[in-house]
């Protein structure tokens, strides 16, 4: 029942703002404009998703479970986010997480905790990255001081977990312990900053470059639609559009997105150029890679079903 009621409130949320969306604008005329598009940009922008969620989200990815203990081959970690894409953007309210926690515990034998802690720090990463692409549009065009104190928060924040992670690395420091903090949890905040400095920047190189491509996706899909936005207006509301279409509220961010852009760039196009980029944009960003994730969920899955066996059997967790 509890199923049900999310997969409800997903599908009612992503159809709701649809049909707010074509209440608007007729389909007919999206179609229209769309039918004019220029198709260079949209395939960069398709090349572009693959390689972030192949490449670039893997490797962020890679170096999370190391920081919990975990190493992985990249190409078995290609195989868990790519395989299991096609669960996660379909599963209501981002419960397809739930199956690459359940892939890490029995393949690689992470517990729960750390999976899920792992999620969060992946969800924590993106809000940094989104953060600092957000700093140009902010600080270049003088949003005031609340767009200052952001970005020198931002920035302070960054600096913050580089040095304390270079600091933990430091020869004849050790991080002390924390008495309220339960054990396993003393242990993960411990293997957090225990790798360096280093591990930090390739985090937030590989955050950056994961998050860029969102952005850069947007601009390649507006270019294709013949569609100007100034620049620090594109940079101060893009990486909103990005965040809130993750947000686990509707399905694969339909209708967030379409909503989205024709809310925020109301006025610098045709409706219909809006809400056709809207989809457009979803088609790269959450199509796309369940497309391709779907040509590895015959493997995954094989694995995950292999790794449940081995542990009935005795076996312990797979490779």
């Amino acid at each position: 029942m509890r199923r049900l009621w999310r997969h409800a409130l997903s599908w009612a949320v992503t159809l709701g703002m649809l049909l707010w969306v074509l209440d608007r604008v007729p389909w007919g005329d999206v179609w229209a404009h769309a039918a004019g598009v220029w198709p260079v940009p949209i395939a960069a922008a398709a090349a572009l998703s693959i390689l972030g969620n192949a490449w670039f989200a893997c490797q962020k990815y890679r170096l999370i479970l190391r920081s919990l203990g975990t190493e992985m081959r990249l190409r078995d970690v290609i195989l868990l986010k790519l395989g299991s894409a096609p669960l996660k953007g379909l599963l209501p309210l981002k419960s397809g997480e739930v199956v690459r926690l359940i892939y890490l515990q029995r393949t690689q034998g992470l517990s729960y905790v750390r999976g899920v802690v792992s999620v969060a720090l992946n969800l924590g990463w993106t809000v940094l990255a989104l953060g600092l692409i957000m700093l140009p549009g902010h600080l270049g065009q003088g949003a005031g001081p609340l767009g200052w104190y952001a970005g020198a928060g931002l920035v302070a924040l960054l600096g913050s977990a580089i040095w304390l992670a270079g600091r933990s690395r430091a020869p004849g420091h050790r991080l002390g312990t924390v008495s309220w903090l339960p054990p396993e949890a003393w242990e993960i905040w411990r293997g957090l900053w225990g790798l360096g400095s280093g591990h930090t920047v390739k985090l937030i190189g590989f955050s950056l470059a994961f998050e860029g491509t969102k952005v850069l996706n947007y601009g390649l899909v507006f270019a294709a639609m013949g569609i100007s936005i100034p620049w620090d207006h594109f940079f101060r509301t893009v990486p909103l559009l990005v965040l809130f279409s993750s947000l686990p509220v509707s399905v694969m961010g339909l209708g967030i997105r379409e909503g989205g852009v024709l809310v925020a760039f109301s006025g610098a196009a045709a409706d219909a150029d809006l809400v056709g980029s809207g989809l457009l944009i979803s088609f790269v960003e959450a199509m796309v890679p369940i497309v391709v994730g779907a040509l590895l969920l015959r493997p995954f899955m094989s694995r995950l079903i292999g790794a449940e066996r081995a542990r009935g059997d005795g076996r312990g967790p797979g490779p």
